[in-house]
């Protein structure tokens, strides 16, 4: 399988990735982080005094954090050793009932399939900077979920988390869904000192140190049909959750919304103008907005496109000429060029080095 390989850290794409992509970090979750520092004596109203907010502020449905703020409320709560493993205790805690009307429309998807799209499309109100992800091989599906934030100890955290309140929504489908089966998990970080308390995730097969984070399901389990569905239930979460994403493009930064355009052009090469008319202005207005932001379209449309041949060539496997003609290259030696600007070596030394 092409998937795997050593986790790098690559010079360049650190420094076209210090941007964000959205201006702010809804605290939907943070409620339930709350809930699990406070079992451990944690100074909770120090704690969030030091970033400017209220316990109270934390329950308003319009609150928004800086990333910033986020990331040093985070770093707080991790820096004790017996917390190192928070990830995991809130990922736990993380049932269906507690996202919302988010996982009121998860609840009520038709299938399997149909609610890993939900998820790709509106994750970004519960938990930004997570692009979700499907790759089908010919006995299992490939959930895939790339982190395009956060580093380090916060990135294993987040990636804890989110896998376990996956899990739980997938343990909640079990008896109503008996093929739905989860084969494997991996990361693409270090085996943690703390691993044995993977365990408590109650997958078989766990491996660390993967080019990607991501969860295998038996590919019977994606087109198998969920009993007891309400479409009534579904369109009303649903309506509610798109107003949710209107909202947040209200907020974004054209970076971000930018970038959620990008999302769109897996196998082309768009234009300012293109993107442009998606976001209904001019292309001259958006040059200067995202100049105002520090970035520029061609800097955004760089780091997507370096992130895209890294998917072709070590998740789906496509050859350097395959990948180079996915993201609109006609020169074979432009593409080159640009993969190295990227990456710091060829395509072809690339996949060697990211092969097991």
């Amino acid at each position: 399988m092409p998937i795997g390989g050593k986790r790098r850290i690559f010079a360049y794409l650190s420094e076209i990735t210090e941007g964000e992509f959205m201006q702010y970090v809804p605290v939907y979750y943070l409620g339930h982080l709350i809930d699990v520092l406070q079992e451990h004596a944690f100074p909770i109203h120090e704690w969030l005094q030091q970033q400017g907010i209220s316990k109270d502020k934390l329950y308003s449905y319009d609150t928004k954090l800086d990333p910033a703020q986020f990331d040093q409320l985070l770093k707080k709560a991790l820096a004790h050793p017996s917390r190192e493993h928070l990830g995991l205790t809130v990922g736990r805690k993380l049932q269906i009932a507690h996202h919302g009307t988010f996982g009121l429309a998860l609840l009520n998807c038709e299938t399997i399939e149909d609610m890993i799209k939900f998820v790709q499309r509106y994750l970004v109100i519960r938990i930004p900077f997570i692009e979700i992800s499907i790759v089908s091989y010919d006995t299992e599906v490939v959930v895939l979920a790339k982190d395009t934030h956060w580093q380090g100890e916060l990135h294993r955290f987040v990636i804890e988390a989110v896998t376990g309140a996956v899990l739980n929504v997938f343990a909640a489908l079990l008896q109503s869904v008996p093929s739905l089966s989860i084969s494997r998990l991996f990361f693409d970080y270090e085996k943690p000192a703390y691993a044995e308390k993977y365990n408590s995730l109650a997958v078989k097969k766990i491996e660390f140190n993967y080019g990607y984070c991501g969860i295998a399901i038996d590919k019977r389990s994606l087109q198998a049909k969920i009993p007891n569905v309400d479409k009534l239930s579904f369109i009303q979460a649903q309506r509610a959750c798109e107003q949710e994403l209107a909202r947040w493009l209200r907020f974004a930064s054209y970076t971000g919304k930018v970038q959620q355009c990008l999302m769109q052009y897996q196998s082309s090469r768009p234009c300012l103008g293109d993107v442009a008319t998606q976001l209904n202005v001019s292309a001259r207005s958006l040059h200067r907005y995202l100049k105002s932001e520090g970035t520029s379209f061609k800097t955004i449309l760089d780091i997507h496109q370096a992130a895209i041949s890294k998917e072709c060539l070590l998740i789906y496997g496509y050859s350097v000429a395959q990948t180079a003609a996915t993201l609109g290259f006609v020169d074979m030696a432009n593409f080159r060029r640009a993969f190295k600007r990227w990456y710091k070596v060829t395509p072809s030394a690339f996949i060697a080095d990211n092969k097991k």
